[in-house]
């Protein structure tokens, strides 16, 4: 008897780009409606000072959702110590400023330790330990050691830096929002145009397949972790620059917005598939939101249930829709 077997169905270029673009333009969709009627609805949303209010608002959150973009995208999930980290650049900017050492020397020995501590963070994933546990625990002990340090008090400090970026414009158009938008791209040149980059989302796709195809895993998931880092870095300079003064409990709600902008985005949060582009999307989206919010005059409860809910709208739509274009 012979048994005649189908070949698998081609799909379509048309359908292959609608399953790959598909959930992403859905999530926009949503987006911009939700913003569109609320921002007809807000007096004062459409003008040029708050336009500029929101990207600088977003500057910062933005940078740390790009750098933590590479982590997720490798499956391992999200960093819990984003907050932690990025309070620990800026207080070790402000301390040295206050202090009287050169900027640059500043800036070069704060960019050191951030790196240093997303190494050991990298390290101990890469060994095995789940990610949410180890930078909880990571976050804990900066919280710690910066409590001690500092006994309560806030850290002030000025300097040339800290003024440049406080006050530094081109264009009408505020330093640390140049600043987000270049290590947007350089986040996403790292993640499309290198060798570990596109590992990483091969690593995120199927990390059993990337092993046996002797991809160094080790190392991918380190240099995700190095990227945060240096964000982290960053983003704790813009925030040195804008508050000038900084606590260890500063910052409460950054790991919430980072991790809302990278689902907002699109990311996957399982891994395999995402980009700091649409990271920085979703952080601009998600000071929008609040931006609005803050215009009606809501107090800090209701714009936290509000931006859950956009977030878990956001992620379930992602998930019907990829579960629907397979």
């Amino acid at each position: 008897m012979t048994v005649i077997s189908r070949a698998p169905e081609v799909p379509s270029p048309a359908t292959a780009v609608f399953r790959r673009v598909g959930p992403n333009l859905a999530v926009v969709g949503l987006v911009t409606l939700v913003l569109a009627v609320a921002a007809i609805t807000t007096d004062g949303f459409f003008t040029t000072d708050n336009a500029r209010a929101i990207l600088l608002s977003a500057s910062i959150v933005g940078v740390v959702a790009v750098a933590m973009t590479p982590i997720t995208l490798s499956g391992n999930l999200v960093s819990l110590a984003v907050q932690q980290m990025t309070i620990l650049a800026t207080i070790m900017y402000l301390a040295m400023a206050r202090d009287g050492m050169h900027w640059l020397a500043a800036l070069a020995a704060v960019v050191v330790a951030m790196v240093v501590v997303g190494v050991l963070q990298g390290a101990v994933v890469a060994l095995g330990m789940n990610p949410i546990v180890t930078t909880l625990a990571a976050g804990a002990i900066i919280f710690g050691v910066l409590a001690s340090y500092t006994n309560g008090r806030a850290v002030t400090a000025t300097g040339p830096l800290l003024a440049f970026v406080a006050e530094g414009s081109l264009f009408g158009i505020p330093v640390a929002v140049y600043a987000f938008l270049l290590f947007t791209l350089l986040a996403q040149f790292y993640v499309t145009g290198t060798v570990l980059g596109r590992q990483t989302l091969l690593v995120g796709s199927n990390r059993e397949v990337a092993r046996n195809s002797g991809l160094p895993i080790a190392t991918i998931i380190i240099s995700a972790f190095v990227v945060l880092a240096l964000g982290t870095a960053l983003a704790g300079l813009l925030t040195a620059g804008q508050i000038g003064q900084a606590t260890p409990s500063d910052l409460g709600g950054l790991t919430f917005d980072v991790i809302a902008a990278i689902l907002v985005g699109g990311t996957a949060i399982q891994g395999g598939e995402g980009s700091p582009l649409r990271s920085a999307f979703g952080a601009i989206v998600i000071a929008c939101f609040n931006n609005i919010m803050v215009l009606n005059g809501l107090s800090i409860g209701p714009r936290l249930t509000f931006a859950g809910v956009l977030v878990a709208t956001v992620v379930l739509l992602l998930h019907v829709t990829r579960k629907g274009t397979r």
